[in-house]
């Protein structure tokens, strides 16, 4: 009897130990990732409304990236701020104007042709790097404005290329 409680008080000694060790080298990776230069990215996209589904859905993905990309040894880290645009061009320009203003992001992220249009006049006027998926390449006009997109049929296995645009398959 004796011994079995040695032995449960010794595993419960080693637990504690590695829980410690464990959460140490936990708090260092936070603390190195935390001790990078921090990239704001507003990121725009319809989390409510008829678009929910599909503005969640990247919301999601972005986040479940950002986890593994950040564990990396990437010498940078990522703030990302997002917004629901609730696909309203409109209020997706008074987000991104605001997000620029007051956030100071370093970058931005819309979904929607008619959003990605909008906020890449915006973009491009104050310099800030914009990334939109939309089908329409006004959304890429400029030096800022970068366009992921698919036309939903194989024309060419290779990339066409326009001025921040690149289609083809992915």
């Amino acid at each position: 009897m004796k011994k079995k409680i040695i032995g449960f008080t010794a595993i419960v000694i080693l637990a504690v130990v590695l829980g410690f060790v464990g959460r140490s080298i936990f708090d260092e990776e936070k603390t190195e990732i935390m001790e990078r230069p921090a990239v704001k990215v507003g990121v725009i996209y319809p989390l409510s409304g008829n678009a929910a589904a599909l503005g969640q859905a990247a919301q999601n993905a972005t986040r479940m990236y950002l986890e593994n990309f950040e564990s990396s040894s990437h010498p940078f880290r990522y703030q990302i701020i997002f917004e629901d645009s609730e696909l309203n061009d409109d209020k997706a320009v008074v987000i991104a104007e605001r997000m620029i203003g007051k956030d100071d992001v370093d970058a931005l992220v819309t979904i929607g042709s008619e959003i990605g249009e909008k906020v890449s006049k915006i973009a491009e006027m104050n310099r800030i790097v914009h990334l939109s998926v939309a089908t329409d390449e006004a959304a890429a006009e400029g030096k800022y404005n970068f366009m992921i997109t698919s036309s939903g049929k194989k024309e060419s296995a290779e990339p066409v290329k326009f001025e921040g645009v690149a289609y083809g398959d992915a």
